[in-house]
């Protein structure tokens, strides 16, 4: 009887051992893994009428509509940003897109502010951003930094564009934002965004 105890007890130590010596993955592992997504996409901080967007998880593709070119004189940047919904349809929360231009002029400056100027002129800045919060729905009121429907309001400034690993980096301040289909109240704006991929 003692024999069989012994052995017993000497299995039960052994295999407590095994357990020891290769323990089961910790969750902190698998969770890093699945947040990487994001990061991958860069990063956005947007706040619209004191409200910050703090979920920013595009679920395609992100470099597909991010662009940065050089053609006829003139650089150009767009930017997209959305957080998608976990509805069926797979219908945006909001969405946010940001289009600067610089027309015949030197290159973008980097920590530079840029505001935009009139466009009919050698030289030109274009700076707009459109902003839907649809909240999961099919439709929204959209948003645009235009201001009587002539001039377009905000400073724009750009921290990197690596033209090497194609990232870019920059902000938007002193937006306001009015509507440019259905209705509602003025909203303010502002943004900082880091590592966007672009194609």
């Amino acid at each position: 009887m003692k024999k069989l105890f012994f052995i017993l007890l000497s299995l039960s130590l052994i295999f407590s051992n095994c357990q020891q010596n290769n323990p089961s993955p910790s969750s902190s592992s698998s969770s890093s893994s699945s947040s990487s997504s994001s990061s991958a996409c860069g990063t956005i901080n947007a706040t619209v009428n004191t409200t910050a967007l703090n979920s920013y998880n595009p679920v395609v593709n992100c470099t597909a509509a991010n662009t940065y070119s050089i053609a006829g004189g003139t650089e150009t940047i767009v930017l997209n940003f959305y957080s998608q919904c976990n509805s069926p349809q797979g219908a945006p929360d909001w969405n946010i897109t940001i289009h600067f231009s610089l027309l015949n002029s030197a290159p973008i400056q980097l920590n530079t502010a840029y505001q935009w100027s009139v466009v009919n002129g050698p030289s030109a800045i274009v700076t707009t951003i459109n902003y839907e919060a649809k909240n999961c729905g099919a439709s929204a009121p959209q948003y645009m930094n235009i201001t009587g429907g002539t001039t377009y309001n905000g400073t724009f400034t750009f921290t990197q564009i690596d033209t090497t690993n194609k990232l870019i980096s920059g902000s938007c301040t002193n937006v306001t934002l009015n509507t440019i289909s259905g209705s509602g109240p003025s909203l303010p704006f502002s943004c900082s965004f880091s590592n966007v991929p672009y194609n």
